[in-house]
């Protein structure tokens, strides 16, 4: 019973990855951040239960920019469910700008994906707020950033950080290592 369903699972997976199509994303898009004074970056991956993927999501977060929030997500993703592919997703409410890459979280079953998407964000030489960044995985690098407060939080991936000051910094890893 076990072996068959194996097979079947496995043949399941097969045929979704068979019928995987090809996505290159190349998305820009600059956020004026007159008045915001908290930055939240929600780039967290979606749920998967039996899922293949070989593929990776990393972030860089740079400093030295102009007055705005300059992003970018590029890559080439190949994946069987359209919902499943990251675009550049910002909600301005009040004092408060929320990036994230999905619309819903949602649970995707027999997920497969192949390939490479790297986001960035260019922040302000100095920004007078408070910066919050959750990653579910993939590496991230930061470098070059002044704000009031930042906050990292990932659950697996290497976090290379260079160049920080802010008057409250606090980073956690579940997995993976800070540099």
């Amino acid at each position: 019973m076990k072996k068959l369903i194996t097979i079947l699972l496995l043949t399941l997976i097969a045929t979704t990855f068979a019928a995987a199509a090809s996505f290159n994303i190349d998305e820009h898009q600059d956020v004026d951040l007159k008045g915001v004074d908290k930055i939240i970056f929600n780039l967290n991956t979606p749920n998967c239960a039996i899922c293949i993927s070989t593929g990776n999501q990393n972030y860089s977060f740079t400093g030295g920019g102009k007055s705005g929030l300059s992003l970018s997500l590029e890559g080439d993703l190949k994946s069987n469910n359209k919902k499943a592919v990251p675009s550049l997703i910002v909600d301005e409410n009040g004092n408060t700008v929320t990036v994230q890459l999905y619309k819903e979280r949602n649970l995707f079953f027999g997920l497969v994906q192949t390939g490479s998407v790297l986001f960035s964000a260019v922040l302000p030489e100095y920004f007078n707020g408070e910066i919050e960044i959750k990653t579910s995985s993939g590496d991230s690098r930061v470098d070059g950033l002044n704000m009031k407060s930042f906050y990292l939080d990932s659950s697996s991936g290497d976090n290379h950080v260079t160049s920080l000051e802010a008057e409250n910094i606090e980073i956690e890893a579940s997995s993976g290592e800070i540099k």
